[in-house]
């Protein structure tokens, strides 16, 4: 379990124009996020976390007693460098992706 706090841009939905979410939990292909409202399945999100932009699309979004787990299939990472780089790092496959997460993830914690 990770419980880090995000913010989520639901790509299309002019209503609310992002939204506070939780990652619960990650894997190679996806993340697994708490989310205050039903996000609906098939749309674009941008999750922004703390050195890293997320992009993907919602597989699912189920009630539970907190909220919305919301289940989103990764499509890209890209990393905020602590120096202005002339184009950002992009990750686009699974391995690329996972290593990353996995990387950014350790990094945060350490700073912690």
């Amino acid at each position: 379990m990770v419980n880090d706090p995000v913010r989520v841009t639901v790509l299309g939905l002019t209503d609310h124009p992002w939204l506070d979410a939780r990652i619960f939990n990650l894997s190679r292909s996806g993340l697994l996020l708490l989310t205050p409202f039903q996000v609906p399945r098939g749309c674009a999100v941008k999750v922004e976390l703390h050195g890293a932009v997320v992009s993907g699309k919602v597989r699912y979004s189920k009630k539970t007693s907190d909220g919305f787990s919301t289940g989103v299939a990764i499509d890209a990472v890209a990393f905020q460098e602590a120096e202005p780089a002339p184009e950002p790092v992009v990750a686009r496959s699974p391995e690329s992706l996972w290593g990353a997460l996995k990387r950014l993830y350790t990094a945060v914690k350490n700073q912690s």
